[in-house]
């Protein structure tokens, strides 16, 4: 499955691969002192989000049967924060869906 494919779905430890990097890099363009370097890196980090992230996002939100569209919650405050930790931590569902005829493997986190 390719990452910039929105078919499909997205393990948890999928989608946190993705988004560590993703993480660290916004962190790092957040606290660390200003420098050409890191203005770089902050802008392919917005650049791999988008063209890589919300694919994955998606991908994941059809891991428990919900639609792309609720990406859409991520835009409002509070809300963005209940979207991550759901995304990062809720299981998927279990058997076909209606996203995906094929169960992916389930690896439990912690």
């Amino acid at each position: 499955m390719s990452v910039l494919s929105y078919d499909g779905r997205a393990t948890r430890g999928e989608y946190f691969a993705i988004f560590l990097p993703l993480y660290i890099v916004s962190a790092a363009a957040e606290f660390l002192p200003w420098t050409p370097g890191l203005a770089l890196a902050s802008v392919v980090a917005v650049i791999a989000f988008v063209f890589i992230g919300l694919p994955t996002s998606v991908r994941r939100l059809h891991d428990f049967a919900k639609s792309g569209w609720w990406m859409l919650w991520a835009v409002v405050p509070l809300f963005n924060l209940a979207l991550a930790l759901a995304l990062l931590f809720h299981p998927g569902t279990e058997g076909a869906n209606r996203f995906d005829s094929v169960t992916p493997v389930h690896e439990p986190i912690g």
